[in-house]
């Protein structure tokens, strides 16, 4: 049954075996998320996935997107060397697709998690609330920035604008001060104002 293996070269034999075992627990994880057992967690360390959307603890390196880099580079390995004999040609190729491939679980676990977020967070909840600006905010609410929010067990990133005269810069921290359709209103944080002007 295994006859072709016997007939692999070491490097074949690595990438065939990297990639079955690989793929085996893409499957399983695939099952297991169809089913609605959430067996993803962040191997970095990082904050709960539960909740937000890019920053809200989705990291590139989740089990998710181990096991698509080691499946999807494995099998692209295998095939490139297999046509070629070239080692080298080989690794850069398996390496840029299971990049690729990480890549794109990444994006679907942030969608997925950003649609479980907004259907389960009222956004009037981030009113009163801190939060620290992703995307710098234009004043006198000439354009839309984007702030992070925690809500509850939360991380929520939103669209954000200002009435304030100066530009918020990233990562100033701002308050929540109302909500004008989806996007919030935020200002200065007036404690980092008042700290501020202790400063001066």
């Amino acid at each position: 049954m295994f006859e072709f293996f016997k007939n692999f070269e070491t490097i074949e034999k690595v990438y065939f075996i990297i990639a079955c075992i690989a793929t085996v627990f893409l499957i399983v994880q695939i099952v297991l998320m169809l089913i609605s057992f959430d067996s993803d967690f962040d191997v970095d360390g990082g904050v709960d996935v539960d909740g937000g959307d890019i920053d809200s603890g989705v990291s590139l390196f989740t089990i998710k997107g181990l096991t698509s880099f080691f499946a999807i580079g494995g099998w692209t390995g295998l095939a490139v060397y297999s046509s070629n004999n070239n080692a080298i040609l080989s690794i850069c190729i398996a390496v840029v697709a299971g990049c690729l491939a990480g890549f794109v679980v990444f994006l679907i676990l942030k969608g997925i998690i950003k649609l479980q977020s907004e259907g389960n967070v009222d956004i009037s909840n981030a009113v009163g609330k801190q939060g620290t600006v992703y995307v710098g905010i234009q004043p006198n609410r000439i354009g839309k920035g984007k702030v992070n929010v925690s809500i509850g067990d939360r991380y929520i990133e939103y669209d954000a604008i200002t009435d304030d005269d100066k530009k918020l810069e990233v990562d100033s921290l701002v308050k929540v001060v109302d909500v004008i359709g989806d996007c919030l209103l935020v200002k200065k944080d007036s404690v980092i104002i008042k700290e501020e002007k202790e400063n001066l």
